[in-house]
Parts: structure tokens; C-alpha cells; sequence
């Protein structure tokens, strides 16, 4: 048995840190178990470096954490880990230090319903009703568009957005690297992308996806296709969609020869964030844009999931939610 379990906590974000800790601190040391007597939550700072396990929570203030930092385990918050990994070099210090990134059911449901909102704000034309509201047009468009979805990526967050889309679309199929999944039809990416007529990303950032998605990729789409991406801004080139992306509410011949064949995109993440005010990219109509709030649980579901990682590590000293650090997730 483990007598006292040391959490340390880092991080900040888009959110009320000051409250997120409060309730951790709460929550974890208010925790009974078998593993552990005792149990301690603060901030990792140079006179607090060691302990059991350092939770990241988002991908800023990250450079507090000291290289003398000594724990057994990290957790990170937030869905993907590239932030831990790849994004930040102050972080090598962790490299050998198991990682775990949660794999929160809330979070799971709250991406999959994101996903399906989009998804059937596609199929029912409201993406075209939205620009005939500026318009001050009042133009019916009766029964829906035949929507043949494509899950590019289907890990733990993936196969939720399968499950709540297939009785809501015509056809669904994923694409994988490691191509095992049973609605993986095609063997090569273009023949996926020519397949399919919307398009949704949720495959981790890696230096193997980083810009995986670019202007040959979005050329393969059928014309007036659509582009969710949910996962991170730069697996999406941003340029590249912007240059397909038509202007017009129905993709036209002459759109088509100029290379425009988007219909329109739902974008929840972007490769800078915050956009910056005046980017002309908050203009463009056919894109819809959300401030990276699909993947958002509830502080409840994510503290019992923490709890649960936790008391599980420590019991069986590894987890179904560890990081393989070659691949990146």
C-alpha cells in the first residue's frame, strides 16, 4: 500500500484554472481507497517536484514544471497529448514517465453529439439556410442531401462519433492506419476520399498527420462536400481548405473548375488559438467555426475518471489508457 499519494497539478487554458484545481484538491483528497491512506493535491513548482503522478490540464503555463520533476505518472486532460510530447521541448524531462491520456465517456459523448449536429446540418441544408438568413431570403429546399460520412480515425473518440451517426446518415465508414476496423472498405486514402461526401477528422497530431489533409487530399472530395474537423487544427491545412472552399451556396461548374469544391466545413480547432479578431477567415460563408469546445466533459465525469485511472496504476502499476510514445497516442 501506497501511505500517502502526492498529486501534482500543472497546466492552463481557456477555462478557470483557479477552479478546476479547487476542485481536484476536493474531490482527490477527500478520496478513500485501498491503494492509499492519504491523499495530497498542488500546484508542481520548484519546491514541489515530486510525487506519485502530475495531471496536465491543457497545454499552457507547462514551463513551470521544473527538470528536476520526480513522479511515477502523467495524466494528461486533455484528449490528444501532442502538447506533452512534441509540443514542448521544456517537457523532455518526462519522457520516460508513463503517460496516460483520459479517456473520459462524457467527453466521448459530448464529441460524438458536436459531430452529429454538424453532420446533420449538413444533411438537411441548413448550412445553405444559414446564408439565405443573411440574405433575408425566404427559399425552401424540401428533403435531405444523401450523406455518405467518413471517420478518418477511429480510436476511442472515433468509434463514439461511428456509434451516434450511423442511424442518422446513409452510409458510414471509417479509415485507420491500422485498418482493422470492420467499416474500413478502402485500402489507400484516395480511394476513401473519393468514396465519401463529408469528411471527419479526429485522428491524433502526430508528425505522421501534421498536414495530412491538404490540397491533393480535399481535391479527391466529390463536389459540394463537407469537412468536419474536431481533432487538432494542424492535421487540416488551413490554406488549402480556404482555397477549395466554395463562396457560392451550391457549388457551381465554374466553382468546380476553379479548384472550389467544399460545400462547406465545420471547424472546431485551428493550428493558431485563439483566431486572431481580424482574420478573414470568420467571414468565409460556408465556414462554420467553433472555439474548441467538442471535446468538452464535465468536471464530475473527468474527476471519477482521473480517480479511477489513478487507483487502477497504482493497483496493477499500468493502464488500458497508456500512451505508446512512438506512435503518439
Amino acid at each position: 500500500m501506497t501511505k500517502h499519494l502526492q498529486i501534482l497539478i500543472a497546466g492552463g487554458g481557456d477555462y478557470d484554472i483557479s477552479t478546476i484545481f479547487a476542485a481536484f484538491k476536493k474531490k482527490m483528497e477527500s478520496m478513500k481507497s485501498e491503494e492509499f491512506e492519504t491523499c495530497s493535491v498542488d500546484w508542481v513548482s520548484e519546491k514541489k517536484y515530486k510525487g506519485f503522478v502530475l495531471i496536465i490540464i491543457g497545454g499552457r503555463n507547462l514551463d513551470v514544471i521544473p527538470s528536476t520533476i520526480d513522479v511515477q505518472l502523467v495524466i494528461s486532460m486533455s484528449a490528444g497529448v501532442d502538447h506533452i510530447l512534441t509540443g514542448n521541448p521544456h517537457l523532455k524531462c518526462l519522457a520516460s514517465v508513463p503517460l496516460i491520456r483520459l479517456k473520459d465517456p462524457t467527453m466521448a459523448q459530448h464529441m460524438a453529439e458536436n459531430v452529429l449536429i454538424h453532420t446533420l446540418r449538413y444533411k438537411h441544408k441548413h448550412n445553405v439556410f444559414a446564408q439565405y438568413q443573411q440574405m433575408g431570403l425566404w427559399k425552401p429546399h424540401y428533403g435531405t442531401r444523401k450523406t455518405v460520412v467518413g471517420v478518418l480515425g477511429c480510436g476511442f473518440l472515433g468509434s463514439k462519433i461511428v456509434e451516434f451517426l450511423t442511424p442518422h446518415v446513409d452510409e458510414i465508414c471509417v479509415f485507420s492506419k491500422s485498418g482493422k476496423n470492420p467499416l474500413q472498405k478502402h485500402k489507400c486514402m484516395e480511394e476513401f476520399l473519393k468514396y465519401i461526401n463529408v469528411l471527419i477528422i479526429i485522428v491524433p497530431l502526430t508528425p505522421e498527420t501534421e498536414g495530412i489533409i491538404g490540397h491533393r487530399e480535399l481535391s479527391l472530395l466529390p463536389p459540394g462536400s463537407c469537412v468536419i474537423n474536431v481533432s487538432r487544427g494542424k492535421i487540416l491545412d488551413i490554406d488549402a481548405l480556404v482555397s477549395h472552399l466554395s463562396d457560392e451556396i451550391f457549388v457551381s461548374p465554374e466553382s468546380l473548375k476553379a479548384g472550389k469544391n467544399i460545400g462547406c466545413a465545420f471547424l472546431d480547432v485551428f493550428p493558431k488559438e485563439p483566431i486572431e479578431k481580424d482574420d478573414p477567415i470568420w467571414k468565409l460563408p460556408n465556414l462554420f467555426i467553433t472555439p474548441h469546445v467538442s471535446g468538452v466533459s464535465s468536471f464530475s465525469s473527468l474527476l471519477e475518471t482521473v480517480a479511477t485511472e489513478i487507483q487502477c496504476f497504482i493497483k496493477n502499476g499500468t493502464s488500458e489508457s497508456l500512451v505508446d510514445k512512438e506512435k503518439g497516442y
